[in-house]
């Protein structure tokens, strides 16, 4: 157990090299490996369940694979035209670049770019997340429009093996362009500007740095510091005030207020702690070296860390010189030649030394290996895909055994090429060793034969070609919104491929997300949150589950004069597949809606004017927004009129009709106004023992389930919402609806096997609402149209609120 435990550890680090070290509590994290935990675990009796995927958004965003661990480019890596007899004669047109390729390296996620694909026997030029696949069938990905300068397409761009490839997610669109590798610009940026060689904007989540010495401007890692000014500004305020941009102070914008962004408050002022402003929480950006493989005997070693960062790169306890390497403390490159006959792997940390903040490390792996495959783990994601070998020497008879057998995979007994032979590749992953005779020449120059063997493991993948929103319950519901409260936990939502839980174990769902919801709004790859005017909406976790809650500060400023204010967004999630590296995309709304509602007063009349809240203006919709916004934060304002003359005041009960000021209306403030801790008073005309208050016991996707306690659990009875193709008692008709019903003694309401509530009803049915009880109990008026199943026609109005 311990063996396979250690082998499934180091094939998968040598899959995603780790690009964070031990002192950030993570270890080996970056793994494509973890696709298929749960079908080694089969077969081997591990799963790696501490290497979570997440690690490719939760701190730095890096796009985990290495395009020479996939494929290297043509013309740049000699292993890829090995031949029995050794090495293909190096030339002109092969001959190593001073400076690898870019595409022999991980690039960030925010410069994602497709790993140089595999066609049928030979590996192909670069492309640039133009494929997705699904069961061995190629498919194009035409749904996503690419933008490149004035130019649409529907095939994404593609660079040269020189230069990465910079997406930028906006307008529901992909702008793409190229930035040359060797730049110092091209690291967290989304727009270069090849005249200045510069970055012109940066990716959400970092901020423009110009060095003094310089006018080059490059990207750094930023966060805002807490901090407000003398007027109660943020950051975000001097952002919208247009008072800072780009790291710039700007003249100032602002009609209602001065604003200083070199002012001095608690100490600090927007210069030192916005980043918009020049200040902030910097950090430097990460960096990351390839795995490199290479066959027993003497080849040549280059690479280069992926972004090139203005840093000075050290290593401790690495003695380069000794393996015959050099590296270059200026840009850290790694080069040499290493000449050995025995499989072996060299390990070394190289850091960031930078004086303008705390650095970052990264680890440098070198495998060596009779036969060097591109890399430990080989991924097959189509039928006639094939990995040749690099190897020094003279072999033949190459034979490939795997645990289990697996009959999709063949090699070519003359050359150790490995390909997918067939279009059902079962069992999809297997321990294999791949062994050939070889000769071993002595002094006397005779021929020993000799048997070597080199250890790979292969796995089919199975990539996703879909991509949606589910209700994570029991029944796995597609969605096409997401609905927040504010004050109350985002749960239940996720982003899936796959159309239930159990099916989404047999494909390779995306393994990095990016969203674009529209003007305002921005997304942090590094921590997965989603932000409207710097105010976080949610965040996507693990698997892409939404999580977090909505802030305060959304609504704030809301002019809606319903009951309830809510911002409304519209969305689209770019997934980015773990082998071709294509993109799918999905569309969906979010809504979130204020927990703070105002329910209007059957009898303004008996209120009574205590302050002015906000005077009369030719808007009336900013004097509500104001007068709200005013009741809301002062903790003793429970409810607020409107005059006569159109001011808005706080007013509170009194029990005698008060003469002189009239209220035209009267809004009743009703905190923590969220469906599932509020109670409702049904009235039901003609029907008494209907009519009461009804409070929440159990949510139903997501809707609460009510019930109003009777006196002996025969006379309980429940109002939720009913769905018709999985309801058991009769009545109501055609279509889902709210009920009240009868508790039963067959009736569930608890959690099921994985925690997740579970309700399931089974009592008679005595009354269906025709229209949205919720809507109309918290957004509405309050009337809701329904009939008794003996027929009888009525309305029932939902009266009033009650905290619990």
């Amino acid at each position: 157990m311990a063996r396979h435990h250690e082998r499934l550890v180091q094939v998968a680090r040598d899959c995603f090299f780790d690009v964070f070290r031990p002192k950030h509590g993570c270890c080996g994290h970056l793994c494509c490996f973890l696709h298929y935990c749960c079908r080694m675990s089969r077969t081997f009796g591990i799963c790696p369940t501490y290497l979570p995927l997440w690690g490719l958004l939760t701190w730095f965003g890096w796009e985990a694979a290495t395009a020479s661990e996939a494929c290297p480019a043509q013309g740049s890596n000699l292993l890829q035209r090995a031949r029995i007899g050794g090495l293909v004669p190096e030339t002109e047109e092969h001959a190593p670049s001073p400076l690898p390729a870019a595409t022999n390296f991980s690039l960030p996620w925010w410069a994602l770019r497709t790993l140089p694909g595999l066609e049928h026997r030979e590996c192909k030029p670069d492309t640039m997340l133009l494929e997705a696949t699904q069961a061995g069938v190629v498919k194009p990905t035409s749904t996503i429009q690419y933008i490149r300068g004035a130019t649409a397409s529907d095939v994404p761009l593609e660079c040269s093996k020189h230069e990465m490839l910079l997406n930028n997610f906006r307008e529901g669109k992909v702008y793409q362009q190229c930035c040359p590798a060797v730049s110092l610009a091209c690291a967290g940026c989304v727009e270069y500007d090849a005249a200045t060689d510069s970055c012109s904007s940066c990716a959400s989540g970092f901020a423009p740095y110009v060095p003094k010495d310089g006018n080059q401007t490059t990207c750094k890692l930023c966060s805002d510091i807490p901090w407000q000014d003398s007027w109660g500004f943020g950051c975000q305020d001097y952002v919208d005030g247009n008072s800072c941009a780009a790291g710039q102070i700007k003249a100032n914008n602002r009609a209602d207020h001065l604003v200083d962004a070199e002012r001095v408050h608690s100490g600090m002022s927007a210069s030192e702690a916005c980043c918009a402003c020049g200040g902030g929480s910097r950090q430097e950006v990460p960096f990351s070296y390839p795995a490199v493989h290479i066959p027993c005997g003497k080849t040549a070693v280059s690479a280069l860390p992926i972004p090139r960062l203005d840093v000075t790169y050290v290593t401790e306890n690495c003695a380069f010189h000794s393996m015959n390497l050099t590296m270059d403390s200026r840009n850290g490159h790694v080069f040499g030649e290493i000449s050995t006959h025995e499989p072996q792997s060299i390990s070394c940390e190289i850091a960031s030394d930078s004086r303008k903040g705390a650095g970052t490390s990264a680890t440098l792996q070198v495998h060596i290996a009779h036969f060097a495959y591109s890399q430990s783990v080989l991924t097959f994601t189509e039928l006639n895909q094939s990995f040749l070998p690099g190897f020094q020497g003279r072999y033949q008879d190459f034979r490939l055994r795997c645990t289990p057998d697996l009959p999709w995979a063949g090699i070519d007994k003359a050359t150790g090429r490995i390909s997918q032979t067939s279009s059902n590749p079962m069992p999809r992953t297997g321990e294999c060793t791949v062994s050939a005779k070889g000769c071993m020449d002595e002094a006397s120059g005779n021929c020993t034969e000799v048997t070597r063997s080199t250890d790979v493991v292969l796995v089919a993948g199975n990539e996703a070609s879909e991509l949606f929103v589910v209700r994570e319950d029991r029944r796995w519901l597609r969605v096409d919104e997401v609905n927040l409260t504010m004050g109350r936990p985002t749960s239940g939502f996720r982003l899936a491929s796959a159309r239930s839980a159990d099916d989404s174990a047999l494909i390779d769902p995306p393994l990095a997300y990016h969203v674009d919801c529209g003007p305002n709004t921005s997304f942090v790859a590094q921590t997965g949150a989603l932000s409207f005017k710097g105010q976080e909406v949610f965040h996507l976790a693990v698997g892409g589950k939404f999580a977090g809650e909505p802030q305060e500060g959304l609504l704030q400023g809301c002019r809606n004069e319903a009951r309830r204010c809510q911002l409304k967004l519209s969305c689209q999630v770019y997934g980015v597949l773990p082998f071709s590296k294509a993109l799918l995309m999905a569309q969906f709304k979010v809504t979130v809606t204020d927990n703070t509602c105002w329910t209007p007063a059957s009898d303004p009349e008996h209120f009574l004017a205590k302050g002015l809240l906000a005077n009369s203006s030719s808007n009336a919709s900013k004097t509500i927004s104001t007068c709200r916004s005013r009741c809301r934060n002062d903790a003793s304002c429970a409810a607020i009129g409107l005059d006569g003359q159109g001011n808005c005041h706080k007013v509170v009960y009194a029990s005698e009709i008060q003469s002189g000021k009239n209220f035209s209306w009267v809004h009743q403030k009703v905190t923590d106004c969220d469906p599932l801790n509020q109670c409702l008073l049904v009235q039901v005309p003609g029907e008494a023992f209907m009519s009461g208050q009804y409070c929440p016991v159990a949510a139903q996707n997501p809707r609460p389930v009510y019930s109003m306690k009777g006196f002996d659990s025969s006379s309980t009875l429940y109002l939720h919402w009913s769905e018709e193709n999985v309801e058991v008692a009769a009545g109501c008709g055609k279509g889902d609806r709210f009920v009240i019903r009868r508790a039963s003694e067959d009736d569930y309401l608890g959690q099921d096997l994985e925690g997740r509530s579970s309700v399931e009803l089974r009592g008679e049915k005595l009354w269906c609402f025709s229209g949205d009880v919720l809507f109309e109990a918290f957004d509405g008026d309050g009337a809701v149209t329904g009939q008794s199943v003996d027929g009888a026609n009525a309305t029932v109005a939902v009266i009033d609120l009650e905290k619990v």
